[in-house]
This record gives structure tokens, C-alpha cells and sequence, in this order.
């Protein structure tokens, strides 16, 4: 929450104080019960818890400005980590993919119907006879 300056300048404020207060009472046991420097005692308190209140709200201001910035840089660093998750993403599906493509056998080439099975289908003969006739001993097939 605070720096080490901060903590220093802020046990600093609450020794002063409390010096300031026990130097009163010291002046108030010795005797001395003069009016004027009483009435300076209580200003120069006054000024100086004035002077601590001030600081404090310096300080305060200051811890909120410093934790704005540090709340920002935050943010920004997750934005960018999230962006970085989902680019880590894309490219683990990519190389799944590639993996996946190299380690697959390949597929079998289309099969080129040969010509015999063209002309038997552009006749109008449906695959399963095309399939038959194929089938037969290749004396049958030719044309006489």
C-alpha cells in the first residue's frame, strides 16, 4: 500500500505530534502557566496537525493516482495475454491440423473410370451392369 519513503515520512508526522504533546505537558507540570506561549502551543499544534492532515491528503492522493496506474498496466498485460492465449491457440489447432494431414495414410487417387466403363455408362447401362459386364471374361466384351 505504501512505499518505504511513505512509511518514514508518515511514523516521522506521528513523532512530531507526539512531541509536540508531550512537550505541553512538560511546559504545563514545569509550572509555567503563561498565557502567550499556551496560545502559542495550541497554534503551533494546530499548524502542525494542519500541516499532517495536508501531508496525509498528499499522500492519499498520491496512493490513489499510483494505484490507477498500476490497476492500467494490469489490465493491458492480461489484454495481451489473452491475445497471446488465442494466437497460442489458432496456431496449436493449426499444427494439430498439419499433424493430423502428415500422419494419415493419403488417400487413394480418384478412380478413373477406364474407357470401357465410360462408353457402358454413356450408353445409358447403370453402374451395378457397367460393374457386371466388367466382370466377364474379356472375349465377351468384344465387339464382333
Amino acid at each position: 500500500m505504501f512505499n518505504g519513503l511513505e512509511h518514514v515520512a508518515l511514523g516521522g508526522f506521528i513523532l512530531l505530534a507526539a512531541y509536540i504533546i508531550q512537550r505541553r505537558t512538560w511546559r504545563l507540570r514545569g509550572g509555567r502557566r503563561d498565557k502567550s506561549s499556551y496560545d502559542e502551543a495550541q497554534a503551533e499544534i494546530s499548524a502542525l496537525e494542519n500541516a499532517q492532515r495536508n501531508e496525509l491528503n498528499r499522500l492519499q492522493v498520491k496512493l490513489h493516482d499510483f494505484e490507477r496506474m498500476v490497476d492500467a498496466k494490469v489490465q493491458t498485460r492480461m489484454l495481451q495475454l489473452e491475445q497471446l492465449l488465442e494466437q497460442a491457440d489458432q496456431e496449436i489447432h493449426r499444427l494439430n491440423g498439419e499433424i493430423a494431414r502428415l500422419t494419415t495414410p493419403q488417400s487413394k487417387p480418384p478412380v478413373v473410370k477406364s474407357q470401357f466403363s465410360q462408353l457402358m455408362h454413356d450408353a445409358g447401362f447403370r453402374e451395378d451392369e457397367v460393374d457386371q459386364i466388367a466382370e466377364l471374361d474379356p472375349h465377351f466384351k468384344r465387339a464382333s
